[in-house]
């Protein structure tokens, strides 16, 4: 079923866009082991804050990459694995109001099915969820094309 989005669900998908243009360009937070110091105004008016360190973006950038090295893969640039991270939270918050989501154990779960490969690190799974969430919503909802639309 095809909703059509909120307006304010279209802001902060824009939101979310504008952070992962903001992650990626600025790659530190000023303050030594934080990749990511971020704060959002949620769907429920709620303040949220998002806060990564270094450790946690490298470790999910090596375990990653070695996922994809693994079955010969294409891996994703470092900076698009971290905007991945620090987007996480946006865009589980998006996909809840539209009644998509997906937990932890199910990526795991998927992932040791298909390919034999358990993934551990919070923030890979963080990623792999962000671009689960992505790809429902372009098949679903036209989320991205709404918002290049209001805000290209």
């Amino acid at each position: 079923m095809i909703r059509s989005l909120t307006a304010r669900t279209r802001v902060l998908a824009a939101g979310a866009a504008l952070l992962l243009t903001v992650g990626a360009l600025t790659g530190c937070t000023g303050r030594p082991g934080q990749a990511a110091d971020l704060t959002f105004t949620g769907l429920d008016g709620a303040r949220h804050s998002i806060v990564v360190s270094e450790a946690e973006v490298q470790g999910a950038i090596k375990e990653l990459k070695s996922y994809t090295a693994l079955y010969g893969q294409r891996a994703p640039e470092n900076t698009e694995i971290a905007a991945g991270i620090f987007d996480a939270p946006i865009i589980e918050e998006v996909g809840r109001a539209h009644g998509i989501s997906v937990t932890d154990d199910q990526i795991v779960q998927t992932f040791k099915a298909q390919d034999g490969f358990e993934f551990r690190e919070p923030a890979s799974i963080s990623y792999l969820r962000t671009s689960f969430l992505i790809r429902q919503f372009q098949q679903n909802s036209g989320l991205f094309q709404e918002v290049q639309a209001d805000y290209g």
